[in-house]
């Protein structure tokens, strides 16, 4: 078997055949060639970006006030395929901070094999039980239906020419003693395994009403699942869009324990900037509602120890030798550093390791914008500290 690094996974057979035995049903492929952009894999190596649907058992909750069904559902994960090696994608699983890479936890050990060099350590699947009242549609299902609070949201797929002529979009429906109050209509993934889920969960404590949280896949490599929350205000129930995110949707956590759900993402600004995807690192980012309005909170004191988890979390999922030659790792490990109020000592740890010798540089536009269209007089040799420094600066990452 070949060696693999970086978050890689080297399959045993062929990998059909082994993604076949562990249920899992290709949905799409996407050729890409080469490595930086937004490309996979590394220079020279030809690459596929697949997408699978994973099935998943999940157990109805049964509670007073609140009504939810049993089902069997499948959820689409994208994985990019260069030279045999599965270049693992990472999403954030719901009920924990645990960066995921490959498809550890998905797949027999038989089959997969992780190399012992990768640089991120592969983690067991989490229990997938929803935190929060959750409707999901089970396999072969049309709808589904879930109540708590006084609240019932509704989601379904189904053909709206007007919106979309070709492929069937998601809905969600959110009703109030019986009365629909809002209609949300999401992006068609093309397909043919609709994806979608909604929690009924306190985010906004200012207003009287807990809100539906909509997560529906929209398709692509890594990517994407589509949130918006429903919630009530003054002026009625209104969508509050809140991004197009990588992973399978299940971002709800309740970080610190107050009964109020936090919007739990990672910054993307990261994937790709200094590295591969699946080679990179990124801080977390923390998102809530207020009166009808997206807010973010990442940067409030009351996350702090949510931040110095997640940088726990990254250091023991990385390997201690090959952390230091890995720039994708180490832009996103420094960025959670500062946001966990660590950020010049890591960043001193980074000049240290740090081979400067074997760096050759990177044309860097200093004005932040695209090098093509850089001036000449903005142009500069920077090696990695240099560049990562002047794009944490840009990106509100202040040592």
């Amino acid at each position: 078997m070949q060696r693999v690094e970086h978050g890689q996974i080297a399959l045993a057979g062929d990998a059909e055949h082994a993604f076949d035995a562990i249920g899992l049903q290709r949905l799409d492929n996407e050729s890409a060639t080469g490595a930086g952009g937004d490309d996979v894999g590394h220079a020279g190596d030809p690459c596929e970006r697949r997408v699978y649907s994973i099935p998943r058992s999940v157990t109805g909750i049964a509670k007073e006030g609140m009504v939810a069904s049993t089902s069997v559902r499948r959820k689409p994960v994208s994985l990019d395929c260069c030279n045999g090696a599965i270049l693992g994608t990472e999403k954030l699983r719901s009920g924990s901070i645990l960066w995921k890479t490959g498809l550890a936890g998905m797949a027999m050990a038989a089959l997969i094999t992780a190399s012992s060099t990768a640089l991120f350590a592969q983690s067991e699947g989490e229990d997938d039980k929803p935190l929060f009242p959750t409707a999901e549609l089970a396999e072969g299902a049309k709808d589904a239906t879930i109540t708590d609070s006084g609240i019932t949201a509704r989601i379904f797929q189904e053909r709206r020419p007007k919106i979309d002529p070709d492929d069937d979009v998601p809905v969600l429906q959110v009703s109030v003693g019986g009365k629909m109050v809002l209609e949300h209509v999401g992006t068609a993934s093309g397909m043919a395994v609709p994806t979608m889920s909604a929690s009924i969960v306190d985010i906004d404590p200012t207003n009287k009403s807990k809100e539906v949280y909509f997560s529906s896949y929209t398709g692509g490599a890594h990517c994407c699942s589509e949130v918006v929350v429903a919630t009530e205000t003054d002026k009625g129930w209104v969508a509050v869009p809140i991004g197009s995110f990588d992973g399978d949707g299940d971002y709800l956590q309740d970080l610190n324990d107050d009964g109020e759900a936090e919007i739990v993402t990672v910054d993307n600004a990261f994937l790709y900037t200094f590295d591969c995807y699946a080679c990179s690192a990124a801080p977390l980012v923390i998102k809530s509602v207020r009166d009808g309005k997206l807010v973010d909170v990442t940067t409030e004191p009351r996350f702090a120890k949510a931040h110095r988890d997640w940088l726990r979390q990254l250091e023991s999922d990385s390997d201690p030798v090959e952390r230091w030659k890995s720039p994708g790792f180490l832009a996103g490990w420094v960025a959670a550093s500062i946001r966990a109020g660590e950020g010049e000592q890591a960043f001193k740890q980074l000049q240290k390791h740090w081979n400067l010798a074997t760096d050759p540089g990177e044309e860097t536009c200093l004005t932040g914008g695209d090098i093509d269209s850089c001036a000449a007089k903005d142009r500069k040799l920077l090696k990695f500290p240099d560049r990562l420094k002047l794009f944490l600066d840009r990106n509100g990452y202040r040592l």
